[in-house]
């Protein structure tokens, strides 16, 4: 008999593979990121299609094969339905799964970023139940992106300076994206020719707290800012991310 497991399990990512099947990347609560192969479900009459849509939430079986393992059985949970009816809820749900993707390596469970990872999308999903505007998806999204990388251990500094070790004060700080963290305008100016290109950028004080805010493990808090500040804000940390790869 073969051997199996079962998991509850967040579907990320559904493509072809072979005539019949699908290849199914799984974000598991027992096991991680892991991808297993579906069996005849672009047949029409499987019936295990209808639940490895990406942004679901199942209980999978997953069964252990030679090559690759196999998903035995899926029955959806969650799926998530406000939020997929909703076209800015669909984009940042679907980037936030693509930034996990990238971010997160196979066979490694992580029961904390498992969790978060479901309590961010239930939060999305009642926020879709009236229209999402894009500046709240944005800030929903940036709040994701910052959680994972403190869970995955890339935490910035946002209180000290990474030279001089010294509280950063309001105006004229900087961000250094290779090394996380922030830089005092005095150690800027002595150390800017030691840089990389596009290494550090400007950093302005209501994004530093933005960036605190969003950082700090705990529930999300709704803010009201303005879209200068939220583009300020999107830019440094998908620049983060860039060095972080």
């Amino acid at each position: 008999m073969d051997e199996s497991k079962a998991s509850e399990s967040l579907v990320i990512k559904r493509g072809d593979y072979r005539e019949y099947d699908s290849r199914v990347v799984l974000y598991t609560k027992n096991f991680g990121k892991i991808v297993v192969v579906a069996r005849g479900v672009k047949k029409f009459r499987s019936k295990l299609a209808g639940h490895i849509e990406p942004l679901s939430l199942i209980n999978a079986m997953i069964v252990r094969g030679r090559a690759f393992d196999y998903l035995g059985g899926a029955i959806v949970t969650s799926a998530f339905i406000n939020l997929k009816n909703d076209l800015n809820g669909l984009y940042f749900a679907g980037a936030a799964l693509a930034i996990l993707d990238a971010q997160v390596k196979e066979d490694e469970p992580d029961t904390e970023l498992y969790n978060f990872l479901t309590y961010w999308l239930e939060l999305i999903n009642d926020k879709c139940q009236l229209e999402l505007d894009k500046n709240q998806g944005e800030l929903l999204y940036n709040y994701f992106v910052l959680q994972l990388l403190v869970i995955l251990g890339y935490k910035p500094e946002l209180y000290h300076c990474l030279d001089c070790h010294q509280k950063t004060t309001p105006n004229s700080n900087y961000f250094n994206l290779r090394q996380g963290g922030l830089v005092c305008e005095n150690c800027f100016k002595i150390s800017q020719n030691k840089y990389l290109p596009n290494e550090v950028m400007k950093v302005s004080d209501d994004c530093i707290k933005l960036l605190r805010l969003f950082s700090e493990q705990g529930q999300y808090q709704a803010v009201q800012v303005k879209s200068e500040l939220i583009k300020e804000l999107s830019c440094l940390i998908r620049s983060f991310v860039v060095f972080n790869n």
